[in-house]
């Protein structure tokens, strides 16, 4: 990798910037699964601790939210968890009614 790097003169910028340009390319694809990971594993953790516990899910559900919004999590965000926290306290009061 050095060599490559002494290999481009000094004057000349575009090779570097194409070479941070792939870096961030790659920070951004690995940024976007770790999200996407991290919500799964939220919601599944949820849907567990509102199957097993269905009479206190909506109440989780509430200070979940809260310390959400004193995360600063964005309101789209904010509105996007509690729809999916709401259908996943609706599912498992189904259940238990079964």
């Amino acid at each position: 990798m050095a060599n490559e790097e002494s290999a481009i003169p000094e004057w000349d910028l575009f090779p570097r910037l194409e070479k941070l340009e792939l870096k961030f390319t790659d920070t951004e694809t690995l940024l976007q699964d770790t999200a996407a990971l991290a919500k799964m594993a939220f919601t599944l953790a949820f849907m567990n601790t509102a199957e097993r516990h269905p009479e206190v899910a909506r109440k989780i559900k509430d200070d979940l939210m809260a310390a959400a919004k004193d995360s600063g999590i964005s309101r789209e965000s904010l509105g996007n968890m509690e729809k999916i926290l709401l259908s996943i306290c609706k599912w498992a009061e189904k259940r238990s009614n079964k």
